[in-house]
């Protein structure tokens, strides 16, 4: 018996497309089943058969292979655009030797293109057979991925798993599809619920939430709101939330405060804080207030800034300041006055009753006309860093309404706010007109201030 090789033995062709030729005169190799032999080696031969079932891989310019290769099945891997190449070997990388196939989205396929028999994410592995179509070719890809659930928030795209609802026939339905990236995150190796996941009730209660959809009660806010640690517990049958809190009248609430007054309003605010006991240190919260100076007079302080923390408590809800809707609090007492010391001030308005100006500190600048930014007493308010400006009281032997007042220093804390303030070192300007002018000069050796007695 000879050994045949590409010289002696003639062409297998594994497929005819040629139109209107029967199966007989077609060049395509048929076979059947052999049921028996009779003594003399003759057949009985039934189901008798074209060869089909093959598909063509067209060979990559300049690689391994100068003509393609025919096969029935082909392991195979979709690139990030969705086309189909032949894998290598068992590292799972396609073979470069080999064009990829296209997805087919025509009525007309070839040999370059392939259909999905369900649906699929681009890098998933499968099968690529070939249908019994005597008429065209027809490749269909199997994915066989070993079902990999696919979370995906780094692309463009979104190219998480997929998940179907089902219809009453149990066939997948094509217009009712979600994705993990709606309920699932996937952090340091660690896979998290979504807080934003959309929740379900059937009606049922099933699962370990119980989500109630009877009517929502009615609340009733504590007259020193505070915030409070949530917790869910398991009680034996569900989980069940619950906080742990105070009954307002012995709950303490802390602020500071950024006093602001003018002539016409109040509009002090101030952010309430958090106490830590074991630091013995407050923070800020973020939450922002409301402060009433008139219902605060009675409070006592010395320093004013981000270190000055006072006891509040609520007067009203939801009063609006400058459009802005917020709580109003009241001072009850200064817990800790290691703010920004209380110097000077520097008046801005004055009128026949009173004088308003911006808080000043010796300890920013040693002398605060030397350089009045620098001197201002601010406190940050959420993240905003504002200036302190009070009502002032002097003396009722200085008649506010006349001359500048420009600057004056503090003289008396102990009755409260509005704070006692009075000229600096006054020297007698103009006896006629009772005009004094402050020993304080400037730098161009101007006095920083004047003042007038009142005229009795």
């Amino acid at each position: 018996m000879e050994i045949q090789d590409n010289a002696t033995r003639p062409f297998k062709y594994y497929k005819e497309l040629t139109s209107g030729i029967d199966n007989d005169y077609k060049n395509q190799f048929q076979g059947n089943q052999i049921d028996d032999q009779d003594d003399d080696g003759t057949y009985t031969e039934t189901l008798p058969g074209v060869e089909d079932g093959w598909q063509h891989w067209i060979a990559a310019e300049g690689h391994r292979h100068d003509i393609g290769s025919w096969a029935q099945a082909v392991p195979c891997i979709r690139d990030s655009e969705g086309n189909l190449k032949p894998i290598l070997n068992r590292s799972l990388v396609a073979d470069t030797d080999y064009q990829e196939k296209v997805e087919d989205t025509g009525a007309t396929s070839d040999a370059t293109a392939y259909s999905i028999a369900e649906e699929t994410e681009n890098g998933e592995t499968g099968i690529l057979v070939a249908c019994l179509n005597h008429e065209k070719h027809a490749y269909i890809f199997f994915p066989t991925s070993d079902g990999k659930i696919k979370v995906d928030h780094e692309t463009g795209d979104n190219l998480s798993t997929k998940i179907y609802d089902i219809m009453a026939d149990g066939s997948i339905d094509p217009a009712n599809i979600g994705t993990t990236k709606e309920l699932l995150r996937v952090d340091s190796n660690l896979a998290y619920l979504r807080c934003e996941a959309g929740f379900h009730d059937d009606g049922e209660k099933k699962g370990p939430l119980a989500f109630e959809t009877s009517a929502y009660p009615a609340l009733t806010t504590p007259d020193t709101p505070a915030n409070y640690a949530v917790k869910c517990a398991w009680d034996g049958e569900e989980w069940k939330w619950y906080a742990i809190a105070e009954a307002s009248e012995s709950a303490t609430y802390y602020a500071r405060i950024r006093w602001h007054f003018t002539l016409e309003e109040d509009q002090s605010e101030g952010e309430l804080l958090n106490y830590d006991p074991e630091g013995d240190s407050f923070s800020a919260t973020g939450t922002k207030v409301w402060i009433t100076w008139k219902r605060s007079s009675q409070v006592q302080f010395w320093t004013a800034g981000n270190d000055t923390v006072f006891v509040v408590k609520l007067v009203k809800e939801d009063v609006v300041r400058r459009e802005i809707t917020r709580n109003l609090y009241r001072c009850v007492q200064c817990v800790k006055d290691d703010g920004i010391r209380i110097t000077h001030l520097e008046t801005t308005v004055h009128s026949s009753e009173w004088l308003v100006g911006n808080l000043l500190s010796d300890s920013l600048v040693k002398k605060p006309w030397a350089d009045v930014e620098a001197a201002k007493i601010k406190t940050t308010i959420g993240t905003a860093v504002l200036i302190n400006s009070v009502l002032a009281n002097i003396p009722g032997e200085w008649d506010t309404q006349e001359k500048d007042y420009k600057y004056l220093e503090t003289s008396d804390f102990s009755r409260g706010v509005p704070f006692w303030f009075s000229p600096i070192r006054p020297v007698l300007d103009n006896r006629d007109g009772w005009i004094f002018r402050s020993a304080e000069l400037t730098a161009q050796g101007n006095p920083i201030a004047y003042y007038q007695r009142a005229v009795s």
